[in-house]
């Protein structure tokens, strides 16, 4: 019988397969398991009012009693997404935990907090002007965080977040300014045709992988590479459908955040 396992090519198949896996589930497992000190970021903007001025020479547009000629509401969800605590001391005192713009015509005209996840992080905002936000904190465990809400003039890619922590790096944005917006409903259209076109696309891998297996003389090698194909595919398609459903569901960010940052509603 081991004889026969030995000359086998299913068994050798099911082996190197195994192998496979296992190496890169090891490798998965290793980096996961590394130290790391890290805070990430995901933005959501909406133009309220935009070139008022312009459009409407005979309105005056204040804030604060301030003239302004646009607002924009930009919510930033704020997490450790490492696996170690960061402390206040973690952070560099020349590069705080900040918001800020660089524009020309951008300005912060008010930040606030709108959510913490544990309110012993004793999150605040301090030291804010027109161009920085300061946000201190007391400790942050992982997955915890905040969001806040961020009143300004200008454009949206005008604002970021800062931060460098000792031993680690600045701020992880997960998601840029998109040149187009589409509305929900379409969002949701496209993860649904998406998902069903990766199934069957997944459907017709696995009928070529059976087709090989069975016809093992000249058409299988042709088969397989059909099938290898198609994998690639696959996992392009897989990909973008992944990137979608981060978008859509916000399930990159921890669970306790994802409503108010996924909420077009802005509070006063």
């Amino acid at each position: 019988m081991l004889e026969s396992l030995m000359t086998n090519p299913y068994a050798w198949a099911f082996l190197g397969a195994c192998t496979i896996f296992s190496v890169v589930f090891g490798i998965w497992q290793w980096y996961k398991s590394k130290r790391k000190k890290e805070l990430s970021c995901y933005k959501n903007s909406y133009t309220i009012v935009k070139g008022g001025k312009s459009l409407l020479p005979d309105l005056e547009l204040k804030y604060k009693n301030e003239p302004i000629q646009e607002l924009v509401i930009t919510k930033y969800a704020i997490w450790n997404s490492g696996n170690e605590v960061l402390q206040r001391e973690d952070i560099v005192e020349i590069k705080p935990l900040q918001v800020s713009c660089n524009g020309e015509n951008t300005r912060i005209l008010d930040v606030k907090i709108l959510q913490e996840s544990d309110e012993t992080n004793q999150f605040v905002v301090v030291d804010m002007d027109k161009q920085h936000a300061r946000i201190n904190f007391d400790y942050v465990a992982p997955k915890d965080g905040i969001v806040i809400q961020m009143m300004h003039t200008g454009e949206s890619q005008d604002v970021m977040v800062e931060c460098k922590i000792k031993g680690g790096k600045s701020v992880k944005p997960l998601n840029k300014d998109k040149k187009y917006k589409y509305n929900k409903f379409v969002e949701k259209a496209m993860v649904i045709g998406l998902g069903i076109l990766i199934f069957v696309m997944l459907f017709f891998m696995l009928l070529a992988i059976l087709v090989s297996v069975m016809n093992m003389g000249q058409k299988f090698w042709e088969n397989l590479i059909s099938t290898i194909g198609m994998g690639a595919c696959v996992l392009v398609v897989g990909g973008t459908y992944y990137k979608l459903l981060k978008d859509v569901y916000y399930i990159n960010i921890p669970s306790g955040l994802r409503k108010t940052i996924g909420n077009d509603e802005f509070y006063k």
